[in-house]
């Protein structure tokens, strides 16, 4: 079982990877929304949720 740290790393890596080779932002969304479920049942901190958020943002308004 991966810690929080890592569970951030990779989503943020995934989400990164799926628009780079898709184009599109579909995934992105996906992995954000659920790293949010896990932030709203007290299983994602709002420090690591903060991180992803940032990123999916981020790709959502530079790329």
């Amino acid at each position: 079982m991966e810690n929080t740290e890592e569970y951030c790393n990779r989503i943020i890596q995934e989400m990164i990877k799926s628009y780079e080779d898709t184009g599109n932002k579909d995934g992105v969304s996906k992995l954000c929304r659920e790293a949010y479920s896990l932030y709203r049942n007290n299983e994602l901190t709002s420090e690591y949720y903060g991180k992803i958020y940032y990123t999916a943002m981020e790709i959502g308004h530079y790329k």
